[in-house]
């Protein structure tokens, strides 16, 4: 574990999530980049070759954001709770996001449970086809002879 020294918690080497220089009474403190506070970032002019990973024990994405100097204790609790939360939600067990992989397996089930979006609807739609098709034919045997439709 590395000792907390004076740049334990020392973020002055960083760039904020903008670009933009930090005023004299400010710092930048880390920030999980949520999908909460994506959008907010974004109208804020958020550079993306400014987010970090950081592995703990899965990838976060982290930005920098400029915060009043002092309190820094309490920063970086919220910040660990925040990535808790995140990593929490992110590889919740019980969520619908399906991988990359998963997707591709399902696609190639034979047991049609799985949906393969380059697939052809040609096959549907001949069936939806032949059906209006013999429904028009009983019909019109209909019209003929009653006994024939």
């Amino acid at each position: 574990m590395a000792s907390k020294n004076n740049n334990y918690r020392n973020f002055g080497n960083r760039k904020a999530f903008n670009n933009r220089p930090c005023k004299e009474n400010e710092e930048l403190v880390p920030v999980a980049l949520t999908e909460e506070l994506r959008p907010m970032l974004k109208r804020a002019g958020l550079d993306w070759n400014n987010v970090e990973t950081r592995h703990m024990p899965q990838p976060v994405p982290v930005v920098f954001v400029p915060h009043a100097k002092g309190n820094m204790d309490n920063v970086m609790k919220c910040f660990y709770k925040e990535v808790s939360r995140y990593l929490q939600h992110k590889y919740e067990p019980t969520s619908d996001d399906l991988s990359l992989d998963e997707f591709m397996d399902n696609m190639n089930d034979d047991n049609e449970a799985g949906f393969d979006p380059t697939g052809s609807t040609e096959a549907l739609d001949d069936t939806v086809i032949l059906a209006d098709l013999l429904n028009a034919l009983i019909e019109d045997l209909n019209h003929i002879d009653t006994r024939y439709g």
